[in-house]
């Protein structure tokens, strides 16, 4: 009787232990991914990565992101770009706001588009937040996007971007 009670308590606390790291798996997604029912994508294989570049702590969304990032660290330690940002500029396809500010978490600057246009209410894609902005040794900035497979949404607010904000490097 006791081996019977003792082999059941195992039983529970196994079922128990998988069920935490299941959900602790399933937690893990990436931190940038609406929901959409047109992408087919199977991101079940795409894992984040935390990892700490120089002294700084980041959260990348993708493998290839903390590469990309390693690279960039490299090219500013060799001396052939003056610096690198991680997801800090958010481009919005709508004006400022009269009253408050819009400002999320995470992000250092909000660039607002200069000519006056703005997307329609009902549009999907509101702003553009690219993976990387490099600052070349000239002072010249170009922003970097890293996609495994470019969607409809992504190729939706790359267009924004050439709409709202024309002087700008993607």
């Amino acid at each position: 009787m006791l081996k019977f009670l003792l082999l059941l308590l195992f039983v529970v606390l196994l079922k128990e232990a998988l069920y935490a790291v299941t959900k602790r798996m399933k937690s893990k997604a990436p931190k940038y991914r609406p929901p959409n029912s047109e992408d087919t994508m199977d991101y079940s294989k795409v894992r984040p990565v935390s990892a700490v570049i120089s002294g700084k702590k980041y959260h990348f969304s993708s493998t290839a992101e903390y590469r990309y990032a390693l690279y960039l660290e490299t090219q500013k330690q060799e001396g052939k770009i003056a610096g690198w940002s991680y997801e800090e500029t958010l481009f919005a396809f709508f004006q400022k706001p009269v009253r408050g500010s819009f400002n999320p978490s995470g992000i250092t600057m909000v660039v607002y588009p200069s000519n006056g246009l703005s997307v329609a209410p009902y549009s999907k894609v509101k702003a553009y937040l690219p993976d990387f902005c490099i600052t070349h040794l000239n002072g010249r900035t170009e922003y970097i996007e890293i996609k495994g497979r470019w969607t409809k949404r992504a190729e939706t607010a790359v267009n924004n971007m050439k709409a709202f904000h024309p002087n700008v490097a993607l």
